[in-house]
């Protein structure tokens, strides 16, 4: 007796394969969507939110680019604010070596005296400060600095009263009347000590230079 073979029906297997790795790619691209759009939503928020950082202004709706702004600025004075920014990197890093330091208390009294001396001439600081576009911030910044050189060089500086009273005696016409004799002594005093401070700094930034490693990675004209 013959045996009836029976034949099994089979599926085509690599129709089966393509269907899945096509529905595990739109699985993917699903689950993907939302953080897409998501990268998406914040990047148009960072670029909204600080647009200024990129754009510095614009004209007719055309783009000034900051990086255009900075490039003309440096044009103009990129080698003298270079300059400066290594000479008061060399000043920090100077008194960091001696230990030096200028606390809030001293910024706050020069800070003091100044809105004093402006109010005696019917003035007011931050009047004259807003005219030279300068911040209170850009101020105490700059009196911090300048302390720190006076703590730095003038150790040795002496302001004799024959200075005192020779610099009143030829300046008594541009000098207000006071009444404080002594408050006028005290301020020529401080006023004498700056300039010798200023013409020792001169000497003295020049051998710390000598001294420094500098390496200018940008050169200007």
């Amino acid at each position: 007796m013959a045996v009836k073979k029976t034949t099994k029906k089979m599926s085509p297997p690599k129709l089966i394969e393509v269907e899945k790795q096509n529905n595990s790619i739109s699985t993917i691209k699903k689950s993907k969507l939302p953080l897409f759009i998501g990268i998406a939503v914040v990047l148009g928020l960072f670029i909204y939110f600080f647009k200024g950082f990129f754009v510095a202004a614009t004209v007719n709706g055309q783009p000034i680019f900051r990086f255009s702004l900075i490039q003309e600025l440096e044009k103009q004075g990129g080698k003298r604010t270079l300059d400066s920014l290594i000479t008061k990197t060399l000043i920090l890093q100077e008194a960091k070596k001696q230990n030096i330091t200028v606390d809030k208390k001293e910024v706050d009294n020069e800070i003091a005296k100044a809105e004093d001396s402006v109010k005696k001439q019917g003035q007011q600081l931050d009047a004259i400060l807003a005219m030279q576009g300068i911040s209170r911030e850009n101020l105490k910044e700059q009196i911090r600095l300048e302390k720190t050189i006076e703590k730095l060089i003038a150790k040795d500086i002496q302001i004799t009263d024959k200075e005192i009273n020779d610099f009143i005696e030829k300046n008594k016409d541009n000098l207000s009347e006071a009444s404080d004799s002594a408050k006028l002594k005290e301020t020529v005093k401080d006023q004498l000590k700056r300039q010798k401070v200023s013409e020792k700094f001169q000497a003295w930034i020049a051998d710390i230079q000598k001294q420094a490693k500098i390496n200018y990675l940008v050169q200007y004209p």
